[in-house]
């Protein structure tokens, strides 16, 4: 018997009636190969998205269908870039070139559940332009191409080779810069290259820099899309190029500078540097002896709105050379119509106007033995100011000491000669022509 009643409660347990906030995962399919390095990574596929347009409330362009791809053959390598111009996608690896024709007939969108895209976007199969061994505008670096309006350029390091396409493919390193685009040819680890366009002028340069240990080997060539031929090697090398519109840009260190300013000549990153131009002098396949050299090249200088003649200007420096002989380099001194010294000078040469044109005269051989001209690094470098400049050769094993009677005539079939203008604010107009024969009247 109870001595009293006691009241039983049931309350619910708030813990079951917590909703789960956590998400479903599922374990990877039996299939799944544990030990692949690959992970999803696919070197030669190009993979596209879905066609956009306005009248979509979705971004279509973000979608990946599963088949909305293309495989490109894998034997010259991994895919390192590629262009759409002219109508058709240009794939660089990086040992060879392919073309792929898009077909924008068969573009469609659906409204189907499942869409798995359409594969033939990219169904035209890739159309490799050559079939060397060896692979064929190929390309390493992701930034040694550029898209200019007259078409897209690359740089081959590995084969040292530049090209172009333009509804066809072009060697344009085979226009008289094949030697030197060969001689740097291999893609090293410490190389750097990269193309851009000038707008302004419409060119397309180079620039590549390589470091071996502490020692770095810069150079920038551009290469004209008006004459198609290449123009000059500048003594700016920058660490980064671009342009907008009509203009040329290059940033070094924390810098960014503007290029092509009309009036400020040969300098660049607030330094100034010599302008440089080679010639060669034929003597008609006959052994000659060369007693001057002459050139006609005038020189302008903006004032008041308008270029005026600088008649008290001329190259400041020069050396000349044959297969066996070399003047060293020399300063230039234009004559003012005095009376000049008539003592016998090695390192000074005097330039002579002439009807109209220029005369050096007075270049003799110094070469005391040895090689004419080094291209070595060590011999080039003291003409850099750090990474900036360009010097290609220097004369080398030169005495300028050798006494007068010692130092001999140039003679051969040809003599060449590399020239020195130092300027900021002057211009100078180098006419080319044939000067072997030029009469003289005095």
């Amino acid at each position: 018997m109870l001595d009293s009643v006691q009241e039983v409660r049931y309350d619910i347990n708030k813990d079951i009636g917590v909703v789960s906030n956590q998400k479903v995962a599922y374990h990877l399919p039996v299939s799944f190969n544990y030990c692949s390095d690959c992970l999803g990574h696919y070197p030669n596929r190009l993979i596209f998205s879905e066609v956009n347009s306005q009248e979509q409330q979705s971004d279509a362009w973000r979608s990946y269908a599963p088949l909305n791809y293309q495989d490109i053959a894998a034997h010259r390598g991994q895919i390192t870039a590629f262009d759409y111009t002219g109508g058709v996608l240009v794939v660089r690896c990086n040992r060879g070139v392919f073309l792929l024709q898009p077909d924008p007939q068969r573009i469609e969108m659906s409204g189907a559940n499942l869409y798995l895209g359409n594969p033939q976007f990219l169904g035209v199969p890739a159309q490799e332009m050559a079939t060397d061994a060896s692979g064929y505008g190929g390309q390493q670096g992701r930034l040694a191409s550029v898209v200019t309006p007259s078409g897209l350029f690359w740089y081959d390091e590995g084969a040292g080779k530049v090209f172009g396409y333009a509804g066809q493919v072009t060697e344009l390193s085979r226009n008289g810069m094949y030697n030197f685009f060969a001689s740097k040819s291999g893609s090293t680890a410490g190389a750097y290259v990269q193309l851009s366009y000038d707008p302004y002028l419409e060119r397309v340069l180079i620039h590549r820099k390589e470091i071996v240990g502490e020692q770095v080997e810069p150079f920038t060539i551009s290469y004209s899309l008006v004459s198609r031929s290449w123009l000059s090697f500048h003594a700016y090398n920058p660490s980064y190029m671009f342009y907008l519109n009509r203009s040329f840009y290059s940033s070094v260190d924390k810098g960014l500078w503007l290029h092509n300013d009309m009036f400020n000549f040969c300098t660049f990153y607030g330094k100034s540097y010599s302008f440089q131009v080679g010639l060669v002098y034929n003597g008609g396949g006959q052994t000659r002896q060369w007693h001057s050299i002459q050139y006609y090249a005038p020189v302008k200088r903006y004032v008041n709105g308008k270029w005026e003649d600088v008649l008290d200007k001329t190259f400041n420096k020069a050396f000349a050379n044959t297969r066996k002989q070399c003047s060293g380099l020399v300063t230039l001194k234009l004559s003012d119509g005095v009376q000049d010294s008539i003592s016998w000078n090695t390192l000074v040469k005097t330039v002579v106007q002439a009807d109209r044109n220029y005369r050096i005269s007075g270049l003799r051989d110094i070469n005391n033995g040895g090689g004419i001209l080094s291209s070595s690094w060590t011999d080039r470098a003291v003409y850099y100011n750090g990474e900036q400049g360009f010097q290609d050769v220097v004369p080398v094993n030169v005495d300028y000491t050798k006494p007068e009677h010692e130092q001999l005539m140039f003679r051969d079939k040809f003599i060449e000669v590399r020239l020195w203008f130092e300027t900021v604010k002057e211009k100078m107009l180098l006419y080319i022509t044939d000067y072997t024969n030029l009469p003289q009247t005095r």
